[in-house]
């Protein structure tokens, strides 16, 4: 997200980020906390994991050097959508939610020229977040038709009838 930058606005950057490592296995956050940090990976790699309704978790990505995530919590105030958590010993920066608006107040041209990449990996994320929405859709409307249907015959079964007599 700093590719755009020159030496001299990293500069004005580095004030904000601050150096933290971490173990492997190590909970960053979890889903539904609140989030008051963005995090940038120097080294490692950190997997990100949803509750599905029946409780198991599901991975939908994974993050490795260079890459960024935690933005979306702090653009909107809102409680983190997913739990992060390490795969390695990862060595990240974290920006508070502070930081990121001061730079925005103090170096409006420096922050433009961040949230321009950020907005397009975000993009990016969302656009295979929703292909991963829709698989999840298809399968739920496909297990939805094998419980109330027979799979020899495929015709419906007595779930289907208890279902329609009652509504």
């Amino acid at each position: 997200i700093f590719s755009l930058l020159s030496p001299g606005e990293i500069e004005n950057v580095l004030p904000a980020l601050h150096p933290t490592s971490v173990d492997a296995g190590t909970i960053l956050f979890h889903e539904g906390d609140e989030g008051q940090h963005l995090y940038i990976i120097r080294t490692g790699s950190v997997a990100t994991t949803i509750r599905l309704p029946g409780g198991a978790d599901q991975e939908i990505a994974e993050f490795g050097a260079g890459e960024f995530f935690g933005e979306m919590s702090i653009f909107e105030k809102a409680p983190r959508s997913a739990t992060c958590t390490t795969r390695e010993p990862t060595s990240l920066f974290t920006m508070s939610q502070e930081d990121f608006f001061r730079l925005i107040e103090d170096h409006p041209y420096i922050a433009i020229k961040i949230m321009y990449l950020m907005l397009q990996t975000t993009t990016q994320r969302l656009r295979n977040t929703s292909g991963f929405l829709v698989d999840m859709v298809r399968w739920g409307e496909a297990a939805r038709k094998r419980a109330i249907t027979d799979p020899l015959t495929g015709v419906s079964n007595r779930r289907y009838l208890d279902d329609v007599l009652r509504r």
